[in-house]
């Protein structure tokens, strides 16, 4: 499944202070986002999860209508075993020219045939050989195509490739969708980040690498974070500088919600209270 490039959250609040501490607003987002999409297009015919579903790795997430898909596998299974048949009679046909140029040859060797018998034969057997190589490239691309016929089959139930939360639902049972549109949005559980802003005059503050501290909503303890993203050029709508920064994996940021508030806070602010 395609990775999805999440647009930049526009943050137009500022930095607040509280108990003489700066601290700076965020979200709770998502380090890897994917979108379910069908490889080819077709008719949804089922979707089996909501917005805000937590999803397992490898759990059907979409079901689409496999009639086309199957029609197709039938069809392609059918000129393939023609296709075989057709290699078969062209073997048979070869080794025949084979033989009756082996009879010419000893024909014309005891003066019994004539050369224009011989070169008769000599053509036959290389138009066997011809029709064999057409034979065999036939069956090879009746094969590829019942193949790709089979994965089409397989490929119509759609399966998440990480564990994460729903965070969007675009299509519903009985839409029509074509070949790699998204239906759902997947954000993987692990790997969260906060989306902050900052003045660009605090630009020295939040280069890729520093270590912050990152307060969220409803979360009993600080969690420790890195700046593993700053935007080059300000936000247009906000007048501030975008980044983002890595929870620790040691502070448990599977336990964080997407989409929470949160505030960040230089790693030397950290002792102060948010509140």
């Amino acid at each position: 499944m395609p990775r999805s490039e999440e647009r930049p959250l526009l943050i137009d609040a500022g930095p607040v202070r509280a108990n003489g501490v700066q601290k700076f607003v965020g979200v709770v987002v998502s380090s890897e986002v994917v979108d379910i999409a069908p490889r080819v297009s077709g008719v949804i015919q089922k979707v089996n999860v909501n917005s805000g579903d937590v999803v397992s790795q490898g759990q059907v997430l979409v079901e689409m209508d496999p009639l086309q898909f199957q029609g197709e596998w039938r069809a392609a299974g059918a000129f393939t075993d023609a296709a075989a048949a057709n290699l078969r009679q062209a073997r048979v046909d070869l080794e025949a020219a084979k033989q009756l140029l082996l009879t010419e040859s000893d024909a014309f060797a005891q003066g019994v045939s004539s050369q224009r018998s011989l070169d008769d034969a000599r053509f036959a057997e290389k138009r066997a050989e011809a029709a064999l190589q057409q034979a065999e490239a036939g069956q090879a691309a009746e094969a590829t195509r019942l193949q790709l016929a089979r994965a089409q089959v397989a490929d119509a139930k759609l399966r998440c490739p990480i564990a994460g939360t729903v965070v969007a639902r675009y299509k519903d049972a009985g839409n029509r969708v074509e070949a790699n549109a998204p239906i759902l949005r997947i954000a993987s559980n692990h790997g969260a980040r906060v989306r902050f802003a900052f003045p660009a005059r605090e630009a020295q503050s939040f280069v890729v690498g520093v270590k912050v501290m990152v307060e969220v909503e409803a979360a009993v303890l600080a969690h420790r974070a890195v700046v593993v993203q700053v935007s080059p050029s300000l936000d247009l709508s906000s007048g501030l500088v975008i980044a983002e920064a890595e929870l620790s994996e040691g502070d448990g940021n599977g336990l964080v919600m997407l989409g929470l508030p949160a505030w960040v806070l230089p790693m030397q602010d950290a002792g102060a209270s948010l509140r």
